[in-house]
């Protein structure tokens, strides 16, 4: 069955507040002003980039995205550390790690080129996979009803397809498009940077610029819903590819990142269990938690990974 897209709305308490240094964006949970505290705490800090409802760094909901939450409870799991926050692209994310930099990404996939210079704690966050989502009319044009063969929609040179670059969509999706001849030699695929805002490329979707795009639905449905045009499009379940998928925390690859990570496994020991984290979790992935599927998947994978 295709899931309709639709927004999730729901309203939490934010836990971040936001002050400018230099070019970047720093938020700290528990901030009451904007003047930054000298701590004595072991100093953690994440990069997240404004990608909803995942991690919401600006907007009306910021803070409010459910990695946002999850790193809201295990601070308080990790007393003799602050965290700090700090607005970066996931590229920039990726290269600072990689220079073995101070510094942690909250979601990964545990890739094998990754586990060289990433540090990985335990699986942290589980979701559906990635969908393709279209417009109602282009799904109705192409009989699609349920999931969809991308090798096969690839390969019709009419459409355009939207894919964002330098990003992981997991295993099988990285082998089928890093290995298709098409993927490498078709001018109808237009490649985003994932610096750019995570709105773009529903902007780009909705005016017609690409036909379809490569995305998880939950970020479809958040996005296409604050668009005000969630009724005009239709996200389905990619063929031959897992239903639901897990990340992990990464930090870098170095002493500090590795110390970093065993607080941090501790921590999600303790709570990942626990009924808030999985309200944390599943904070805007309402239409799923009602799937029986998700709940066995969360049982059986994500808590014993």
């Amino acid at each position: 069955m295709v899931l309709a897209v639709a927004l999730v709305t729901m309203s939490f308490a934010a836990h971040v507040t936001a002050q400018q240094n230099s070019d970047a964006n720093i938020r700290k949970y528990g901030m009451d002003s904007l003047t930054p505290k000298v701590s004595e705490k072991n100093i953690v800090t994440w990069y997240l980039n404004d990608d909803p409802p995942t991690m919401i760094v600006n907007g009306e909901d910021q803070g409010q995205g459910f990695i946002d939450r999850i790193l809201y409870l295990l601070e308080q799991e990790m007393p003799e550390h602050e965290f700090v926050f700090v607005s970066a692209t996931f590229p920039r994310a990726l290269h600072d790690i990689k220079l073995g930099k101070e510094v942690c990404y909250p979601a990964l996939f545990k890739t094998e080129q990754r586990k060289a210079f990433v540090a990985f704690t335990q699986m942290s966050i589980m979701h559906p996979s990635n969908y393709i989502t279209m417009s109602r009319q282009l799904a109705e044009q192409l009989d699609i009803k349920e999931q969809v063969d991308l090798l096969e929609l690839m390969q019709n040179r009419k459409l355009i397809f939207g894919l964002e670059s330098q990003r992981s969509f997991g295993f099988e999706l990285d082998s089928l498009l890093q290995d298709s001849e098409y993927i490498n030699k078709a001018g109808n695929v237009i490649r985003m940077r994932v610096s750019e805002t995570a709105m773009n490329k529903y902007r780009m979707l909705v005016r017609g610029r690409i036909d379809y795009i490569l995305d998880y639905p939950f970020e479809t449905y958040y996005s296409l819903g604050k668009l005000a045009r969630a009724d005009d499009f239709v996200s389905f379940p990619i063929a031959h590819t897992p239903q639901f998928t897990m990340g992990a925390i990464g930090c870098a690859k170095t002493p500090w990142g590795e110390d970093v990570v065993r607080h941090l496994d501790r921590a999600l020991s303790k709570v990942k269990g626990s009924p808030e984290y999985k309200e944390a979790l599943t904070a805007w992935l309402q239409e799923f938690v009602v799937d029986e599927r998700f709940e066995d998947f969360y049982q059986q994978h994500f808590l014993t990974q």
